[in-house]
């Protein structure tokens, strides 16, 4: 989750909750244009600066 959200291209992040008949919940997170493609961490996801 962490690249997806660091990943350069990436411009929109759409989000949604849901509730599952057991009451528990769970979290959608949907971003565009999409990211982590393999191979490709190198060029859209940079190291941290000190």
């Amino acid at each position: 989750h962490f690249t997806q959200v660091v990943w350069k291209g990436s411009k929109e992040l759409g989000i949604g909750r849901g509730c599952a008949e057991d009451g528990s919940y769970f979290v959608v997170a949907n971003y565009r244009p999409a990211g982590n493609v393999l191979g490709k961490f190198e060029d859209n996801v940079f190291r941290p600066k000190k």
